[in-house]
């Protein structure tokens, strides 16, 4: 018989008194990020992608920075990369005068 227990890193999954599924799990730095949903089967699809992108650094679970480092991060390291030259450029202008100087 398949043991029902998960794996050491793999999160939690469990079903709340009100009915809702919940699953969570805990990033390097040892703050828990918690997802619901109303299927078993809804909250583990939420907490693969959940664990994916964290992986991958584009879950918003760490530390809290300014709008503008993040988006200059952003716009050099997941943006750049993805969109022709004119888009980048044209998106790096509006960030700059539109969003960081507030």
């Amino acid at each position: 018989m398949a043991s029902k227990r998960r794996g050491h890193g793999e999160g939690s999954i469990y079903q709340r008194k009100d009915g809702r599924w919940c699953a969570s799990f805990k990033t390097e730095s040892g703050k828990r990020v918690y997802l619901y949903g109303k299927t078993r089967k809804e909250v583990v699809e939420r907490l693969r992608e959940a664990q994916q992108e964290h992986k991958q650094g584009i879950l918003a679970t760490g530390p809290h920075i300014k709008l503008g480092t993040y988006l200059s991060h952003w716009l050099e390291t997941v943006y750049k990369s993805s969109v022709k030259l004119g888009s980048y450029a044209n998106t790096q202008l509006t960030v700059r005068n539109h969003l960081q100087p507030g």
